[in-house]
């Protein structure tokens, strides 16, 4: 009787979460890389069809980069109505708490308690929120492509947990789907194949043998990987802007501190329960295996941060990889902590934590509501100009200080018309040479 009332809390807190992810998708406009990728990257013809990304994509890997999978998303995404993508991107990110989610729990041993403080933690720390988890090739690049690799990472878990045996189909599956979310993302799919190993070295630990899917499954992944890191395109883009140098001692200290500033900065709070959660499930016995989990997980996530130093620059949204890392983590250790004693703390921690949440919640929607109307005013503007024909159409730029807004940290409109930003939103809209004389904010 308890578990059933869990799950139907569990299933109303997931119906909460998804209106409020449809609620800012819906107040959230197109920017910046929306409409650059609307066009083929082989001969800048709208993309149309399905047909049309695999030209694109090959164009995209000489020139551009590696990430196919999640660019291959993002296109056939920007394909559909607005509110269809707004309603799958919020179905995405549901089910990415849920993939999170059951790394410590599941059907037969289900919690509301953690459920809730996992989407508490995903609205308050997951890095740049309006950029991951709203805009949408961010979505496509962050949400999605994590979603894939933690999920293949999950079924991992589980699989090796109830030493599933070797199957023709399972082995095909699994190995198939490694390969896909080896090729998501730079350092999260390197991480994700991080702690896919550990696990392995844990389950030597522990004198289980290894199954053909395992090692299949790491391998494609870490192929995956590879053609995603050894694209052309990326050694391109490097050189167009000018970061492409030597890795001396002096700028790996360099970038490995500057990793830790923005994890700190980012993730701090989500660090430090982490933290805390290890050292109760150490203090308080939880299973062994239990315990190697998570902390495999959690050193995984670390090293999802600190890849990056081989990386020109560093923003917050490449962690998160390292959030959904380090969420797994402390779902894999809450349960243990949660049997052995732990209940009234995590109880309190989220009853302090849902009042900072919901203030977050009104204040946030609020501000992509005002950012909206901003938006749709600038709209307006331009194409008035547009009609009354203006060579040179003149607008503002919009920015925010809301992480939960698409506004907040990215490319707007430019004051040079032959901006790359400024060139695709002309050619989206069919309208002549855009440029911003000023940058409005709510």
């Amino acid at each position: 009787m308890e578990q059933k009332t869990h799950r139907w809390a569990t299933a109303a807190m997931a119906v909460l979460v998804f209106g409020l992810l449809l609620v800012l998708n819906r107040l959230t406009p197109m920017i910046a890389d929306d409409y650059n990728y609307s066009f083929s990257f082989a001969d800048s013809q709208r993309i149309t069809s399905l047909l049309q990304i695999p030209a694109s994509m090959a164009a995209h890997y000489q020139t551009q980069g590696g990430r196919l999978v999640v660019h291959a998303i993002a296109q056939a995404l920007l394909m559909l109505p607005g509110w269809l993508f707004d309603v799958l991107n919020a179905a995405m990110y549901t089910a990415f708490s849920f993939v999170l989610y059951s790394f410590g729990f599941g059907r037969r041993r289900c919690s509301a308690l953690g459920f809730a403080l996992l989407a508490v933690g995903m609205w308050l720390y997951l890095p740049e929120f309006g950029q991951t988890c709203l805009w949408m090739v961010g979505s496509a690049n962050y949400l999605w492509g994590t979603a894939i690799s933690m999920g293949w990472l999950l079924c991992f878990y589980k699989l090796a947990e109830r030493d599933a045996p070797a199957g023709a189909l399972r082995t095909a599956g699994m190995t198939a789907w490694a390969f896909f979310a080896g090729w998501c993302n730079e350092n999260t799919s390197a991480a994700v194949l991080l702690a896919a190993g550990l696990l392995m070295l844990i389950l030597l630990l522990e004198r289980k043998r290894w199954r053909l899917w395992m090692v299949t499954g790491c391998a494609a992944g870490f192929a995956g990987w590879l053609v995603m890191l050894l694209s052309p395109g990326n050694a391109a883009r490097a050189a167009r802007e000018g970061v492409d140098v030597p890795l001396t001692l002096s700028l790996l200290r360099i970038r490995f501190m500057n990793c830790t500033s923005v994890m700190k900065e980012e993730l701090l709070p989500v660090l430090a329960v982490c933290a805390a959660l290890l050292l109760l499930a150490v203090s308080l016995r939880v299973k062994r295996g239990d315990l190697l989990r998570g902390g495999a997980l959690l050193a995984a996530a670390l090293a999802c941060t600190y890849s990056m130093v081989g990386a020109p620059y560093l923003s917050g949204r490449s962690l998160t990889g390292t959030f959904a890392l380090l969420a797994a983590g402390g779902m894999t250790l809450l349960p243990g902590v949660l049997h052995a004693g732990g209940k009234q703390l995590a109880a309190a921690l989220l009853g302090v934590a849902s009042v900072v949440c919901a203030a977050s919640v009104i204040a946030n929607v609020n501000h992509c509501y005002l950012d909206r109307m901003l938006w749709q005013q600038r709209q307006q503007d331009v194409m008035a100009q547009a009609a009354s024909g203006a060579e040179q159409i003149e607008t503002f730029a919009i920015d925010s200080s809301s992480r939960y807004s698409v506004f907040s940290g990215l490319v707007d409109l430019d004051t040079d018309p032959a901006h790359w930003a400024n060139r695709a939103y002309s050619l989206f809209y069919g309208i002549g040479p855009v440029s911003s004389t000023e940058t409005r904010y709510n």
